[in-house]
């Protein structure tokens, strides 16, 4: 069991495959349409926004971090190995299955305050 999955679903998810191999699992997804919603602090919508196109994944934009790495369970992250001077974000991704990635980024300004959180739900075309 990971501990990012909810212990208290009526059924428990199905097993997602293995990410310590993140550098295939990251190229197998390169060019995956997807959708974004993005939400920003002290800006919440009266409703929630709708999933607007985004960028095919892009595997060098997920990694561009210092440390990048695959747990089990399908789990990957992006992050700093120190917190930087100037902006940044936090990349964490799960690949669904085999044919579905979620991506959340969070962003940071160069003052190290929370710009954005976007989700990404990219899926093989």
């Amino acid at each position: 069991m990971v501990p990012f999955r909810c212990g208290l679903a009526p059924e428990p998810e199905p097993p997602r495959p293995a990410a310590s191999d993140w550098r295939a699992l990251l190229a197998e997804q390169e060019g995956w349409p997807g959708l974004l919603e993005r939400l920003e602090p002290q800006r919440w919508p009266a409703e929630d926004p709708e999933p607007q196109p985004c960028d095919p994944f892009c595997a060098s934009r997920f990694s561009s971090n210092d440390l990048t790495a695959g747990f089990d369970d399908g789990l990957l992250c992006s992050l700093p190995e120190q917190l930087p001077e100037g902006a940044f974000a936090l990349q964490v991704g799960c690949r669904l299955d085999a044919d579905h990635f979620q991506q959340v980024s969070l962003t940071y300004d160069t003052q190290q305050q929370l710009t954005a959180w976007e989700l990404r739900r990219f899926r093989r075309p």
